[in-house]
């Protein structure tokens, strides 16, 4: 399991997104994913604009149009979650959320912009 202290890094690659797991300054964490790191091929949503680290261990991903992706703490994609470890909530009036969090509870917490130019923002609470 992530401990919570460990860091976490996604970035864009060739064929999808990549999501590596640290478990000490400098070293990969081996029992996430292949050696420390999860490719995954999300069809559009090569892209995490922000994660947050569960409890259990687990990392939920936030990608374009407010995709959320759940991977267990070994980097499996959770598919208990959503449909088949991904959700894509509809937020009215929204242009995308870019912000992740979770409360004390363990709900997620997603924000962003509204459509417009008003500048107007958005939380919504899952």
């Amino acid at each position: 399991m992530l401990p919570r202290s460990r860091n976490v890094l996604s970035f864009m690659v060739a064929s999808g997104l990549a999501v590596a797991a640290h478990a000490a300054p400098g070293d990969l964490d081996c029992g996430f994913g292949s050696n420390g790191v999860v490719s995954l091929n999300l069809a559009g949503s090569e892209a995490a604009y922000d994660a947050v680290l569960g409890a259990d261990g687990g990392l939920v991903l936030l990608g374009p149009g407010s995709r959320l992706t759940r991977l267990t703490a070994s980097g499996a994609l959770d598919t208990s979650f959503g449909s088949a470890g991904t959700a894509q909530p509809v937020i009215p009036g929204s242009s995308g959320a870019f912000h992740l969090a979770q409360d004390s509870q363990g709900r997620l917490l997603i924000g962003g912009r509204r459509s417009g130019d008003d500048g107007e923002v958005f939380v919504a609470r899952l």
